[in-house]
């Protein structure tokens, strides 16, 4: 399974909104914190916001927020609804075969579907957070440390 950069981006873009709690942060300046171009900032935060993971205030001084406390907000909360609810095999979603009840590898799939799941929901943006601040710290405290030059 691999997840879409729809996800990635999703889960960085609510990072640096978790890191500004008090303001609005427009699709601009979302697109110079990340890369990410503003078009496809657009679509993650659409869905975004119909999930309720994010709130929207047009006009001066407008953008978006986190709609609770990054410690409110589990990562799975962000993932699935940029990731068609995780659902990697159609026999976890809609019914895909008559003998799906009967069939051998059904279990599998649905225990690591619970699994994924679990560890995501045990997680909160906040903990992200932190970690992130926290290796910045670290960074900056070593010359030659080593740094992530990926878009993830």
């Amino acid at each position: 399974m691999k997840l879409t950069t729809k996800a990635r981006y999703g889960l960085k873009i609510c990072l640096e909104l978790g890191k500004r709690p008090q303001r609005f942060i427009s699709t601009s300046e979302i697109s110079e914190m990340t890369g990410y171009t503003v078009k496809y900032i657009e679509k993650i935060m659409n869905s975004l916001k119909k999930a309720g993971i994010v709130r929207a205030e047009r006009g001066a001084g407008g953008g978006y927020m986190l709609s609770r406390p990054a410690g409110e907000i589990t990562l799975g909360e962000i993932i699935r609804p940029l990731e068609d609810n995780l659902e990697f095999i159609k026999c976890l979603g809609v019914s895909c075969c008559p003998g799906e009840k009967h069939c051998p590898t059904y279990g599998v799939w649905q225990r690591l579907y619970n699994g994924i799941n679990s560890v995501l929901d045990s997680m909160t943006l906040q903990e992200i957070i932190d970690d992130s601040i926290n290796m910045g710290d670290r960074h900056e405290e070593s010359i030659s440390g080593p740094r992530c030059n990926h878009r993830c």
